[in-house]
């Protein structure tokens, strides 16, 4: 009888053990699972789609470094490439951030021409014939950080581009509604509560003559 009731006991408590691991392991991946379920739908968001965030965030985009080059997406693969190109170690890589900037402006001003009178100046209705005239160093001022120095010396075009910039970039951690609802009211009806932890970031740069085009920060998800 003894003997019975030990093998019972002992079936019991394999069962529960066997069964604790069984419901541990599950949890653990429908945690994962959901977690992968939010992650993939910040991807989609950011790539897919023109949903933003507020403030002029931007997601970052959670992804393992090592299939960058199938999204389609030019900054994205430029990441990739320079990686390999300067044999980055992406076991290693925690983030990897990429910007397209660009500047475009125009300003108008009168050189003053060497060896030639104001007189001359006014017969002369080409550029053409303008462009025979040195002139001293014309400089164009966009701002405090922009500026350009023009001239002719014999006949030769000579122009000196002067630009500088800070770019900041700042990191945020937030939680945000998986789903998209009406109003509070919808979200009640539906109880849909759920919310995945994101990652945002914001750059800012000095020079405002430059503009930040396209901005993509990756966070490497395999880490």
């Amino acid at each position: 009888m003894n003997v019975i009731y030990k093998y019972i006991i002992g079936t019991l408590l394999a069962l529960t053990l066997a069964t604790s691991a069984s419901t541990i392991f599950l949890y653990k991946k429908s945690q994962f699972l959901d977690k992968e379920v939010g992650r993939l739908g910040n991807v989609n968001l950011a790539l897919n789609t023109s949903d933003s965030l507020k403030n002029g965030y931007i997601r970052v985009l959670e992804l393992d470094v090592n299939t960058l080059n199938m999204y389609n997406n030019e900054l994205i693969h430029s990441v990739d490439s320079i990686a390999n190109e300067n044999k980055i170690n992406k076991k290693n890589l925690q983030y990897a951030t990429a910007m397209a900037t660009s500047l475009k402006d125009s300003l108008s001003a009168v050189p003053k021409f060497k060896n030639i009178s104001d007189h001359f100046l006014q017969m002369i209705d080409s550029v053409q014939n303008i462009n025979l005239c040195d002139f001293d160093d014309l400089i164009l001022n966009y701002n405090d950080r922009t500026k350009t120095v023009n001239s002719i010396k014999n006949g030769q075009f000579y122009q000196t581009l002067d630009v500088s910039d800070q770019i900041f970039l700042y990191v945020e951690s937030d939680k945000i509604y998986r789903n998209k609802r009406k109003n509070f009211f919808d979200r009640l009806f539906h109880f849909d509560f759920k919310k995945d932890l994101i990652f945002k970031a914001k750059a800012e740069n000095i020079n405002k003559k430059i503009n930040l085009d396209d901005v993509v920060v990756i966070k490497n998800s395999s880490k």
